[in-house]
């Protein structure tokens, strides 16, 4: 009896194993990719022509450093004027994702305020790490010191191109 109720499970088993499991997205038999994939956006970059015109309004100090810590004296101290930070804006040239993540260091220190380019206003948000976001409500932008070129004003520059040196 034991064995007959084991082969009947068993069965049971096979026969809900052979079932196609349910699918909410067709899929394609040669490749088993979804037939509709996601759009894939490709990073996006705003030049900036030498003849734009820079204006840059006020701009403010965001930190959350530690006391103590050689970037809190930097970032208690660094300020820039706004002729810079247009200088900023012309000299650095646009980057990805990517190179933003792999590049640039990171700090909680920055500098927050609107520039306009050619009339057109941006909030931009100006990190110790030499890098610059420029956004509008539906638009981000990412800006790099690929050159190192203006390294001064900065508590770290392009550490991808330091990586490099050392090797």
């Amino acid at each position: 009896m034991k064995y007959l109720m084991l082969l009947c499970l068993g069965g049971m088993l096979l026969v809900y194993c052979k079932r196609p499991a349910p699918r909410s997205n067709p899929v394609d038999s040669v490749s088993t990719l979804p037939t509709h994939p996601p759009e894939v956006k490709t990073d996006s970059l705003l030049i900036i022509p030498d003849t734009a015109t820079i204006e840059a309004g006020i701009f403010n100090k965001k930190e959350n450093m530690e006391p103590g810590k050689e970037e809190y004296l930097f970032c208690e101290k660094w300020n820039l004027d706004s002729s810079t930070i247009v200088a900023i804006v012309r000299g650095f040239t646009p980057i990805n994702g990517s190179t933003w993540h792999y590049g640039y260091d990171n700090f909680d220190c920055e500098l927050v305020g609107y520039v306009k380019i050619s009339g057109k206003p941006y909030k931009m948000y100006l990190n110790a790490g030499s890098y610059f976001f420029l956004t509008t409500p539906n638009e981000q932008y990412i800006f790099g010191d690929e050159k190192n070129a203006f390294n001064k004003y900065f508590l770290e520059g392009n550490i991808y191109d330091a990586y490099l040196e050392d090797r």
